[in-house]
């Protein structure tokens, strides 16, 4: 706990509203998957930094960082870096306490150093630059209108920290200065829980190039300074480099939830001389014709429909000279590669990429969750070593 007086002090108004953030456990893979039993709730985790907005009980502005200041031994504080924000949150009451996550869309942590890290002028040069405005990720309310909401559990929280942003953030539409007018909500984002397939929805938002998610008991509590289990998180945490052996064909079927808008399919013809039905691949929305004939018409993957390799498969050597299949990467991979590897594999064989994952499992020799990265141009296939990737 940080001394009251003190940062009464330094940061009038914010006495008693500077917390300890909590600290979070990285979950395994069995506890993450014991998340789907309907008393957790997920969150994604944004590539950026913690940051507790506070507004003070005489209605001062703060954000505190998760760091601590040698020089004062109390969190350090940035509002003065991104005023955006600040006056996005003009209409909350005194007394408030909100956490979130200062990052870049599409950008990564290095990013948001580039702005918290320097100081206030060269921080809004920045932006107002080349960099852009950073965004304020919102996740949890610890006190509002001076009222604590420590005793609330996470869930309670969540909704509150809800409620929050359609009853305040909404007002703030634009504001017109000099002829100029700044959207200032637009920068403010509220956490969407995620309530079912949370396991499912961790690999899908490592796919899709996220950090990971956060996953919160819907009962536990914040505790500040303290690493409950009722809060873990699934990120992307390793980097490897290993070989590509071969490619994976796609599967055919789609069972996707986007059927109705679903543009590739296959429609059952006529059939040949010896009874033998002849099927046709088709581009369109066919979802109706589905629904009336789906002995006719079914849904088929986009990869399948031209005929692209849908994953690269992955090996590594061991100390004899003999490569080792550690798995299958399809997440990460653009659709002109996928193309490229179809009609020209012998580009791809036999090259180094560099993948993330969310865990190795360093006795089956697997990897979880893979993400390609890049090509490694620059290092050759033997230096990618078994006992390197798994020790």
């Amino acid at each position: 706990m940080f001394d009251c007086n003190k940062v009464e002090e330094l940061y009038p108004g914010a006495g008693v509203l500077m917390l300890e953030p909590q600290l979070i456990h990285k979950g395994t893979d069995s506890q993450l998957k014991a998340c789907d039993d309907g008393t957790w709730f997920a969150e994604l985790k944004k590539d950026g930094a913690l940051y507790m907005y506070v507004k003070g009980f005489g209605g001062e502005n703060y954000l505190f960082g998760r760091t601590v200041s040698k020089k004062t031994g109390l969190l350090t504080e940035k509002s003065a870096n991104v005023p955006h924000i600040i006056e996005a949150f003009k209409n909350i009451p005194n007394g408030t306490i909100l956490l979130g996550e200062i990052y870049y869309p599409g950008k990564t942590s290095k990013d948001v150093t580039s702005i918290m890290g320097c100081l206030p002028k060269k921080a809004i040069e920045r932006q107002e630059g080349e960099y852009g405005y950073i965004h304020y990720y919102v996740y949890d309310c610890l006190e509002y209108n001076g009222i604590s909401l420590l005793k609330y559990d996470n869930w309670i929280r969540y909704q509150i920290t809800k409620r929050i942003f359609e009853k305040i953030i909404p007002i703030l539409k634009w504001e017109e200065n000099e002829n100029t007018i700044k959207f200032y909500s637009k920068y403010i984002e509220l956490a969407e829980a995620i309530t079912e397939e949370i396991y499912h929805n961790i690999g899908k938002a490592l796919s899709e190039g996220e950090e990971g998610l956060v996953v919160k008991k819907k009962t536990g509590l914040y505790e500040p300074g303290k690493r409950p289990m009722t809060m873990l998180k699934a990120k992307q945490v390793d980097h490897i480099d290993a070989v590509i052996i071969g490619f994976k064909d796609p599967v055919k079927e789609y069972t996707g939830k986007e059927i109705e808008t679903w543009q590739y399919w296959e429609e059952r013809l006529e059939q040949d001389k010896e009874g033998c039905f002849k099927y046709s691949k088709t581009l369109g929305l066919y979802y109706n014709d589905y629904v009336q004939n789906p002995h006719i018409y079914q849904p088929i993957t986009k990869h399948y429909y031209y005929g692209w390799k849908n994953a690269i498969e992955i090996g590594a050597y061991d100390n004899e000279g003999n490569i080792h299949s550690i798995g299958t990467i399809a997440s990460g991979l653009t659709d002109y590669m996928r193309e490229d590897m179809s009609l020209h594999p012998e580009n791809y064989l036999g090259k180094v990429v560099e993948i993330q994952c969310m865990m190795k499992d360093n006795k089956e020799k697997t990897l979880r969750h893979g993400f390609y990265l890049k090509t490694r141009y620059d290092k050759p296939a033997t230096d990618c070593l078994l006992e390197d990737i798994f020790s």
